[in-house]
């Protein structure tokens, strides 16, 4: 006990106590210097090295150090230690890491039921997420990149950030993968369908992103005919492939891939449509799902719309089909030449949509 009561002196402070007594799961307590008042103590006079000059300290650290540390005093003096057990005592507020720190889930990470801090910081640290080291070199310190070779196509290098595929925590998925939405040819490993061989650590793409999608999915630009069409999100550059900024190219627990929900996805180029759209004097089926008007590769029709006008419109509002079709006896001709005549599609202030006031 001589190594840990010189490490327990209070001039390292209490924060060496906790790791030591974390990393053997025991909530066991420390001397300290004699407190009057646990609520009128400041921490920090005394512990300031904890964040000082850190660019990430966990919350409880600036809020409550008592969130973690029971603090008692008594005849024999002050004692600290942990309000329990870790990971137990991190699922206090993390409740949503339970199953993983208890490896309950169908791909369970064991340094995570082992103890947080073998990845993450208790206090302060300089990389995000209060990790030990750099997110992409972390997990080389447990796993050999050689021996990660061979499952992944030759594609592992020190660059790639492990957390892309795989759940830091554990999932409810074969090895730790984030979902089992997965691209065809990533759930068969045949990385070399769009991956050239590394090379200085860089992934390579066989040829110009939107030409890669294209090999398999060249019939999607096809479809808008001649003088359709084509979504500019398609249209990629010499190192990004245009689908990508839609969809992941190797999983994603949005289907069809998407990189984020369907209408999350439209506001990141369409913001002001789909907040109007969203807003409570927005037009339903356009908050709903964009894609109930628009196609979201290709369409022979102008603003990607999946049918020309009214009879778009119709496919929901049926009672107006013979309007749309001007077969009525007092047909109206704006009607049936196009609804956006007196109604804008996504929203407005104006009753029914209308473009204009009502007189």
């Amino acid at each position: 006990m001589g190594k840990i009561t010189r490490l327990l002196h209070p001039i390292w402070g209490i924060s060496t106590a906790v790791v030591l007594i974390s990393l053997c799961a025991v909530p066991a307590s420390a001397k300290h210097p004699r407190l009057v008042s646990v609520d009128a103590t400041k921490c920090s006079t005394c512990h300031a090295k904890l964040t000082r000059g850190l660019d990430v300290v966990h919350p409880p650290v600036e809020d409550d150090c008592t969130t973690c540390h029971e603090v008692t005093i008594g005849e024999e003096g002050t004692t600290v230690g942990l309000a329990a057990a870790e990971p137990e005592l991190c699922v206090m507020c993390h409740d949503s890491l339970e199953a993983a720190a208890a490896a309950e889930l169908a791909g369970s990470h064991a340094p995570v039921a082992d103890s947080c801090l073998n990845c993450h910081l208790p206090h302060a640290g300089d990389v995000q997420k209060l990790l030990v080291a750099p997110k992409i070199g972390l997990c080389t310190e447990c796993h050999d990149l050689e021996e990660l070779e061979a499952p992944h196509g030759g594609q592992v290098t020190p660059h790639v950030d492990c957390t892309s595929c795989h759940s830091p925590h554990g999932s409810e998925h074969r090895v730790m993968l984030l979902t089992d939405e997965q691209h065809a040819p990533f759930a068969d490993a045949s990385c070399e369908a769009c991956h050239r061989e590394p090379f200085a650590g860089r992934i390579r793409m066989r040829a110009r992103g939107d030409e890669v999608c294209a090999a398999c999915h060249g019939d999607l630009k096809e479809e808008a005919g001649e003088g359709g069409v084509v979504h500019q999100a398609l249209i990629g550059t010499r190192s990004r492939a245009g689908c990508v900024n839609c969809h992941d190219p190797h999983m994603s627990g949005e289907s069809p891939l998407l990189v984020d929900k369907r209408v999350q996805l439209c506001a990141r180029c369409h913001k002001s449509v789909v907040e109007g759209a969203t807003a409570d004097t927005g037009h339903p089926p356009a908050a709903e799902d964009c894609v109930n008007c628009h196609s979201p590769h290709t369409s022979p029709n102008q603003k990607l719309l999946v049918e020309t006008t009214p009879e778009l419109c119709v496919m929901c509002h049926d009672g107006l089909e013979a309007a749309a079709a001007a077969e009525l006896a007092g047909a109206h001709a704006p009607v049936a030449d196009s609804c956006l005549n007196c109604h804008t599609p996504h929203a407005g202030d104006e009753p029914f949509l209308l473009a204009v006031q009502k007189t």
